[in-house]
């Protein structure tokens, strides 16, 4: 199935298609424009404004009972997902470790997208030389923007590995990371191609681990994604909060999704992919701004499968409240986009994943979503009337099974203690339901955003590790 063309999904016709940069860094518009960000659909912003008027209902004046509905629909259903990822955790142990042999190694393409990142590139320079990899088998490209002058003169103050690239993305709108990317992908003769951000630094032997895994499943695998592991981070309950953030993600949800066919969001780097798969698919979507989260569904949807790595990807969380404000807030924003590009065609989306499938999209996306206007009704009800909220999750059955499902996340983050990654639990773990509150903002500034069709991008600053 995966050798031949995925089948074409109705709908050809696209409005207000941005022409510039098309043929070379948009492939996805010519193949599938329905599947692209690109145009939007009118009956999209109905959504938007019940999205936000059930948002506002929500916080104005929350009830128990409505409280209760809130959390079972937005945060408890998650809450399940958390429970069979913490049973895989504890009864599915990792395999061993798998590598290819040398001369089996599949060749590689590895792209690093950056912008404005002058004081990177030394750091950068380091990771990608402790990559334990052949050169002759892995060709990486740093893409960088044509008008980005100051990083482009940084690379050639470096002495790069011989199998390093600079590759310069021609101006084009939108300016985006996803669009770069398509711009490596066009010139990629690979088999395999992945995908790292500046501030990245993966396990030396993860590129043989993707390797083994690819070609121990030819015909059937199309993405792995590594789990992303947040690090330097003491001192700072933020950073911290980030961490704990992450590690559920990796360690609990996205293996819990994967197992139970739900459509998985990718992350934005630490992901590789066949390279023809890819270029079937359309690559990436320029006009989202969160391309990780719509490239994971439209593989799922046209037939292919994801999995994870064992080998992890260490990151760094923003430094500041600015920079996780404008970082949620772009994430936000994608994620929005993403939902109302797949569910523009409910009947044909339905087809391609199946009634369960679907069901999980929605209770998985939506959570990721609305998290935290249930976690802020949450705090409220329980500030305003917990003599009644409380009798009342002990005594229906909404309030029970609330309770019940949505302790997955309690117990995952008891789990956490016996992960290596991650210190022991600590005082400022007591902040997470203001940590979800916190969101509010940078989640009406991203309905806001894409209401009005701002592209923009909110680039996260980095500074390297000491």
């Amino acid at each position: 199935m995966q050798d031949e063309d995925p089948p074409l999904l109705g709908v050809q016709d696209s409005t207000t298609i941005w022409q510039q940069g098309r043929l070379d860094l948009n492939p996805l518009l010519q193949r599938y424009p329905e599947l692209s960000n690109a145009s939007f659909y009118k009956w999209n912003a109905g959504l938007l404004f019940c999205a936000l008027l059930l948002s506002a209902i929500i916080l104005i004046k929350p009830t128990a009972d409505m409280v209760a509905l809130v959390l079972f629909i937005f945060c408890s259903i998650q809450g399940g997902f958390y429970w069979v990822g913490m049973m895989m955790s504890l009864l599915r142990p990792a395999p061993p470790m798998d590598e290819a042999d040398e001369d089996a190694l599949l060749s590689m393409t590895l792209l690093f997208p950056v912008h404005d990142e002058v004081n990177m590139m030394p750091q950068l320079a380091g990771v990608i030389s402790a990559l334990d990899y052949p050169p002759g088998k892995c060709d990486m490209i740093i893409l960088v923007e044509q008008d980005d002058i100051a990083t482009r003169d940084a690379f050639h103050l470096i002495t790069w590995p011989d199998n390093v690239r600079l590759g310069v993305v021609p101006r084009g709108l939108p300016q985006t990371k996803p669009r770069a990317c398509n711009y490596g992908l066009a010139s990629a003769t690979s088999e395999i191609i992945g995908v790292f951000d500046a501030e990245d630094r993966p396990d030396p032997k993860i590129l043989r681990e993707v390797s083994a895994r690819f070609s121990a499943n030819r015909q059937q695998l199309a993405c792995l994604q590594a789990p992303l592991v947040i690090t330097h981070f003491e001192g700072s309950p933020l950073a911290y909060l980030f961490a704990i953030e992450y590690a559920m993600q990796f360690s609990f949800l996205l293996p819990a999704w994967l197992a139970c066919g739900a459509p998985a969001p990718l992350s934005g780097a630490g992901n590789f992919f066949r390279t023809t798969i890819l270029r079937k698919i359309g690559g990436w979507d320029p006009f989202n701004v969160t391309e990780d989260a719509d490239l994971g569904i439209r593989l799922v949807r046209l037939g292919y499968r994801i999995e994870t790595l064992q080998s992890p990807n260490y990151e760094t969380a923003p430094a500041n409240l600015r920079d996780w404000f404008f970082q949620r807030t772009r994430w936000f924003t994608g994620h929005f986009q993403t939902l109302l590009v797949h569910i523009r065609h409910p009947v044909i989306f339905l087809g391609q994943v199946g009634a369960t499938a679907m069901m999980l999209f929605f209770a998985s996306f939506l959570t990721r979503i609305f998290a935290s206007v249930a976690h802020t009704a949450f705090l409220i009800i329980i500030a305003t009337d917990i003599g009644h909220f409380l009798p009342y999750l002990a005594s229906t059955e909404l309030g029970w099974l609330s309770f019940a499902i949505y302790s997955g996340r309690i117990f995952c983050l008891l789990r956490l203690n016996a992960l290596p990654t991650m210190p022991k639990l600590r005082p400022s773990i007591l902040l997470l339901m203001p940590y979800y509150t916190l969101q509010l903002p940078p989640l009406f500034l991203a309905l806001y955003n894409t209401a009005r069709r701002n592209m923009r991008w909110f680039k996260t600053p980095h500074a390297p590790i000491a």
